[in-house]
């Protein structure tokens, strides 16, 4: 009876593995969506584990040779949702899906995977694994081992290393990191801030852990670009953890792209900036932020079709997520392509129509093709998720019914001065959002004051800087020689 039970299982095995590589001769997966492994144990306290699980198997399977692999943000979308592979198949033009559920006995965990055909929702590979919790590292470096090899029979030595590699012993911070990147791509200041306490918290855990070094650094790069945080205190902090994650891993994609925006954001070094990421996607041609930012970089210094097949690039690895979709309708914007902004930036809010950040980008996008109600009428939708009270709303709505467009300009402007200085007075700082001021300044032809808040916001290295030359809204200061000269300063086209 023994006897005929393993045979039995090893003709299963036999027959698994047979199976796949008869159905990868005609048709290699080129491309997958690894779904968020579903936590079966009834114990909400593993959540994270399941989570970190899955992160760890999409970074695995990114390194994987020929292999397009759908974002973390995308796949993420599709938790707690019963869906069949061929309907996420479709929806995510992928061949392939990998499947899982995580379980939890009284000393060990058990995951069980299985690798479906989006086509034919056939199983092409399936495998149960079961390790203490203190054997995670061991237990993923296996899963990623075998997921890879079914995939790609044929890697080498050195890729097959790549591919398992474990960024960190430490189960407890790689789960700290991986909450670290769930605040990370919420985008506000407050989620930023909870991202960099998480990956402080991942590097006590592991010093050594370099993944959480570079999260560190992205969570300082962009708190001031989010929030009224000081780029001078902020982007040296987020370049040494940057620098930091690379003397640990000097392979590590995510870290050469933090150096890049680094170095276009705050530096203004654009060469520098652009050999960075081209680094990091040749390191992971799969990592979706880097192409975003290289995409940014390309529209900045003017190539602007360049930047439009590049953010196309990181849609497809990444169709969910919120700032890629809103880059490509600011792009779009930038290239006058003002009625494929809009539709891109409406396609944008079905999918986060709680966001005021996409509500504003599809105001400006209004606003350049002169459809001013228009742009109005999202202005205020996104001061109202962004958090203004009705009281505000109406002194708005007032401004632009009796003056018009200068009308509810000033009143923001208005709005703008008061918090610089309710700032001031009460967190003890001046620091605050120049280029903003700038813009509001300049969308009432005040350009003066536009002038000096744009000098201002490039000493104080504010990230948005950077845009000017590419922003409609500054269109009535283009013939002025000092904003020549201070585009020229930056580095940007004229």
């Amino acid at each position: 009876m023994a006897l005929a039970g393993l045979l039995v299982a090893f003709l299963a095995v036999v027959g698994g593995i047979f199976g796949y590589r008869y159905q990868a001769a005609n048709k290699e997966i080129s491309s997958i969506a690894v779904m968020p492994i579903a936590n079966a144990s009834g114990n909400s306290n593993i959540e994270y584990l399941a989570d970190g699980m899955t992160d760890n198997l999409i970074r695995s399977l990114s390194s994987v040779p020929g292999l397009s692999v759908k974002a973390r943000s995308t796949v993420f979308s599709y938790k707690g949702k019963e869906l069949s592979p061929r309907v996420i198949g479709s929806d995510l033009s992928v061949d392939a899906v990998l499947l899982g559920r995580l379980e939890q006995g009284d000393e060990e965990i058990r995951l069980s995977l299985e690798l479906v055909d989006t086509s034919t929702q056939d199983v092409l590979w399936s495998a149960n694994y079961s390790r203490v919790i203190a054997e995670l590292t061991i237990m993923q470096r296996e899963i990623a081992r075998d997921v890879s090899g079914h995939l790609r029979p044929g890697l080498t030595p050195a890729e097959q290393r790549r591919i398992s590699k474990n960024y960190s012993t430490s189960a407890e911070a790689q789960l700290l990191y991986l909450r670290g990147r769930f605040q990370w791509v919420r985008r506000t200041a407050r989620d930023l801030e909870k991202a960099a306490r998480f990956f402080e918290q991942a590097i006590e855990k592991d010093p050594d852990y370099a993944l959480a070094y570079t999260g560190l650094a992205d969570a300082y790069a962009l708190k001031p670009l989010y929030g009224n945080f000081s780029p001078h205190e902020h982007l040296p902090k987020a370049k040494q953890a940057a620098l930091k994650a690379l003397e640990i891993d000097p392979n590590l994609a995510e870290a050469h792209a933090s150096l890049g925006y680094i170095a276009q954001t705050f530096e203004h070094d654009w060469e520098a900036a652009g050999n960075e990421y081209r680094t990091a996607i040749r390191l992971n041609p799969n990592y979706a932020t880097a192409r975003q930012w290289y995409a940014e970089h390309l529209a900045f210094r003017g190539n602007l079709e360049e930047a439009l097949v590049e953010i196309d690039v990181a849609l497809e690895l990444d169709p969910f997520s919120m700032v890629i979709n809103r880059m490509k309708g600011n792009l779009l914007t930038f290239s006058k392509r003002y009625d494929e902004a809009i539709a891109q930036f409406e396609r944008t809010i079905e999918l986060y129509p709680e966001s005021p950040i996409v509500r504003f980008n599809l105001a400006e996008a209004y606003a350049a093709k002169g459809m001013r109600t228009e742009a109005i009428e999202h202005f205020l939708a996104g001061l109202q998720l962004d958090g203004a009270s009705n009281y505000e709303l109406r002194r708005y709505k007032s401004a632009f019914k009796l003056k018009g467009w200068n009308g509810f300009w000033m009143e923001h402007l208005a709005t703008m001065i008061n918090l610089e200085r309710a700032v001031e007075r009460k967190e003890g700082r001046s620091f605050y959002d120049n280029e903003g001021l700038a813009y509001a300044y300049a969308a009432v032809n005040y350009n003066e004051k536009a002038i000096e808040y744009l000098n201002k916001a490039y000493e104080a290295r504010e990230p948005s800087i950077v845009t000017i030359a590419n922003s409609d809204v500054y269109d009535g200061l283009r013939s002025d020689v000092r904003f020549q000269e201070l585009i020229s300063k930056i580095g940007l086209p004229q």
